[in-house]
C-alpha cells in the first residue's frame, strides 16, 4: 500500500543503536505521493517522515516491533490536515492542560 502511494519512497537510516537483544532504528522516509493513500487521493506532493523503530530478536529472528511515525506531519506536508490545525490542536491541548491544573488548585 505504502509503496503504491510512494513509488519512489527513499529510507535514510540516521542512527542504528543495538544493546541487549534490542536494535534501535531512526529512519527518514521520503517519497511523493503519486497513488491513494489509506484513502487520499494523489496529491503530487512530496513528504519526509522521520521514524523510529525498536526491534527485539532471539534467535537471530525478529521476534517483535514498535514503531513511531510523525504521521501528522506527513499529512500536513500532502495538504490534508492544515499546519495551524496542528497548532491550534496543541494550543488547546496545552490550555487544557492548564485549566486542570487551575482547578486541581482551586478543589485544595
Amino acid at each position: 500500500m505504502f509503496l503504491t502511494a510512494f513509488p519512489d519512497v527513499h529510507l535514510t537510516v540516521e542512527d542504528m543503536i543495538a544493546e541487549g537483544d534490542k536494535v534501535v532504528t531512526r529512519y527518514t522516509s521520503r517519497g511523493t505521493q503519486k497513488g491513494a493513500f489509506v484513502g487520499i487521493p494523489p496529491t503530487g506532493k512530496q513528504m519526509t517522515v522521520s521514524s523510529i523503530v525498536v526491534t527485539r530478536i532471539a534467535d537471530g529472528k525478529i521476534v517483535e516491533e514498535w514503531g513511531l511515525d510523525d504521521q501528522m506531519g506527513m499529512l500536513q506536508q500532502l495538504g490534508v490536515i492544515p499546519v495551524l490545525f496542528g497548532l491550534v490542536f496543541l494550543s488547546g491541548l496545552a490550555a487544557g492542560m492548564g485549566l486542570l491544573v487551575l482547578l486541581r488548585k482551586i478543589r485544595k
